[in-house]
């Protein structure tokens, strides 16, 4: 039955021979080694449940950060019911950990095997706190002075998108995005701009005219010369601690990466299409068009004292977009482990007293 399976190439064999082989891989892997703590991010396949199923088995407890602000949580309007995307159904672990409770509501009501949920806050938040402190050097302004930057400007770090035609985040998006930028270039002489690109410029994506499209609008940027293209790889926590100001499409992670360390931050929506969401409710959170985002800029800028923008943050983000906003989520995180681990050690220790002479 099984070879005739297997011939066939059917789903659900297919789907037993991989969770088989990851269990059993993982199973030598755990005969030579001792695992405590298993980390996870952005690990949606099936065979993770195999390979946590294991994991368990020999005393290993299994964490999955979540930081994403993609799910239908964040997407639905008011009143609407918000969808459960089919690849979440896929997770088995002892904790998720998270940024926002909200985002642990809604894997609740999926069918994952979790068995604790903690929101610790948003990891990066606190590198972008250390490099602020000063416990992380950083070089990143002196560097853009060759670049044209000077301390008198006020310096607003942008962050792109993985675009795609078909998408939410489509090329249309991405040029929109670009020409309101360099807008606020041209009316503004005070601002330079680092846009941080999310991937590289794929050069399969340029054999069609809607990528090149994209790509002119990015050369025209990188043109100004109060403006700088990063690398996709450079750090982003870093660039967030030395900026003024954070832009974003909605709903990128850097924006609520710089709210959580109490940085000023929006997200754009160029293409006005995330009217009435869940973040579009917090006020001066989401701008719509460029009107919009010259206006809320100007007043991050150069209006709110940061006497009334820690009002703000205190009232109006914290608990809605993370819950602590004081840059100490991977203080919490480390916090688990120590407390998790205490709970297993205090659990052998009551089995060893039980019975004297029990091994």
């Amino acid at each position: 039955m099984l070879i005739h399976g297997i011939k066939e190439k059917s789903i659900f064999t297919l789907a037993s021979l991989k969770l088989i082989h990851t269990y059993l891989k993982w199973k030598g892997i755990l005969k030579t080694i001792s695992i405590d703590h298993f980390i996870a991010h952005c690990d949606f396949s099936m065979d993770t449940i195999a390979r946590n199923v294991i994991l368990e088995k020999y005393g290993t407890k299994t964490y999955y950060y979540m930081d994403s602000a993609s799910f239908g949580c964040f997407h639905a309007r008011e009143g609407g019911k918000p969808k459960i995307r089919s690849l979440i159904g896929f997770i088995y672990y002892d904790y998720f950990v998270s940024w926002s409770q909200r985002v642990s509501e809604y894997f609740k009501q999926s069918h994952c095997q979790i068995k604790n949920y903690v929101d610790v806050g948003c990891l990066w938040a606190e590198h972008i706190r250390l490099f602020q402190e000063g416990t992380i050097a950083t070089s990143f302004k002196k560097d853009l002075y060759a670049k044209g930057y000077k301390d008198d400007l006020k310096l607003i770090a942008a962050f792109d998108s993985s675009y795609l035609e078909g998408t939410g985040s489509n090329y249309d998006e991405a040029i929109r995005f670009l020409k309101d930028m360099l807008r606020l270039l041209d009316e503004d002489p005070n601002i330079f701009i680092v846009l941080k690109e999310k991937k590289s410029r794929d050069p399969i994506k340029q054999r069609t005219h809607q990528w090149r499209d994209v790509v002119a609008a990015y050369e025209k940027f990188e043109n100004h010369p109060r403006a700088v293209c990063l690398q996709h790889k450079c750090n982003a926590s870093e660039i967030i601690a030395c900026s003024d100001l954070i832009l974003t499409v909605p709903f990128s992670t850097p924006t609520f990466e710089a709210l959580a360390a109490r940085k000023r931050a929006i997200w754009h929506d160029a293409n006005n299409k995330y009217r009435g969401v869940y973040f579009d409710r917090v006020e001066g959170l989401v701008t719509h068009g460029y009107e919009e985002l010259k206006e809320r800029i100007h007043q991050l800028l150069y209006s709110l004292s940061q006497e009334e923008y820690d009002h703000y943050l205190d009232h109006s983000i914290k608990g809605t977009v993370e819950s602590y906003l004081d840059g100490k989520a991977i203080t919490r995180f480390r916090n688990l482990f120590n407390d998790s681990s205490q709970k297993i050690n205090s659990k052998i220790s009551q089995v060893n007293t039980k019975s004297p002479g029990y091994v």
